[in-house]
């Protein structure tokens, strides 16, 4: 996975074999009572959706930031999600993709430059 990073804007990216992911979060480091945003990402040029339900993304990213909180100690909120229309269906994804962000940022990992 490919990590990146601007302001409190965090991307991951998943590439394996056929299967592609993007997850860009916005993130508090502290509890916040709000209901975050969720926004579809358009490419240039734009390609058809592959069928994600936007519900089910947000399910999985909050129940992934949930059980990074808890196993990390940590306390982030989510502000935004974004992801790409068109990327691969893949029940659990963005849950370990959301958690993976937390983990790294724990864990002092490295994130590159978001562009």
């Amino acid at each position: 996975m490919r990590f990146s990073k601007r302001d409190q804007t965090y991307q991951v990216s998943r590439i394996t074999g056929p299967t592609h992911n993007l997850l860009r979060l916005e993130l508090h480091p502290e509890e916040e009572n709000t209901e975050p945003a969720l926004e579809a990402l358009q490419l240039d040029p734009p390609e058809p959706d592959s069928g994600l339900d936007p519900n089910i993304i947000l399910n999985e990213v909050l129940t992934g930031i949930a059980t990074a909180n808890s196993e990390f100690g940590v306390s982030y909120t989510v502000r935004r999600i974004q992801y790409v229309p068109s990327d691969t269906p893949s029940k659990g994804v963005y849950e370990f993709m959301a958690k993976s962000i937390v983990e790294r940022i724990v864990e002092g990992g490295e994130f590159l430059p978001l562009k």
